[in-house]
């Protein structure tokens, strides 16, 4: 069975990790979509990250640097949740308790 204290932790870890990240990851997302308009014969609409960051903060604020942050904490939460919820309940009933180190590793790569 999957242990309660273990999926609330990797909730948190999930959530805390994208909070920390989500900003760069706005960032990365608008700077490829200024490269691909630049490809696409475009303007460019940044240039640079502190460009998206400077025009995002003066348009909408410091909250718009975290628009999309619910529904991206929410797949994140289900899916950390379900790779080490199986994890942890596939290896004692696959492994067994005693399992080495590479073959707990590959249970998890291949999950």
């Amino acid at each position: 069975m999957v242990r309660s204290t273990t999926m609330l932790h990797v909730c948190v870890n999930g959530y805390s990790a994208l909070k920390l990240l989500h900003t760069l990851l706005y960032m990365a997302t608008f700077c490829y979509k200024s490269v691909w308009c630049l490809w696409q014969g475009a303007e460019r609409q940044f240039n640079g990250m502190i460009d998206v960051y400077v025009k995002t903060i003066k348009s909408d604020g410091f909250i718009g640097l975290y628009r999309g942050f619910v529904i991206s904490c929410v797949g994140i939460i289900v899916y950390r949740g379900c790779y080490f919820g199986f994890y942890d309940t596939l290896k004692p009933l696959l492994l067994g308790e005693k399992a080495g180190v590479l073959i707990s590793f590959c249970l998890g790569y291949g999950n």
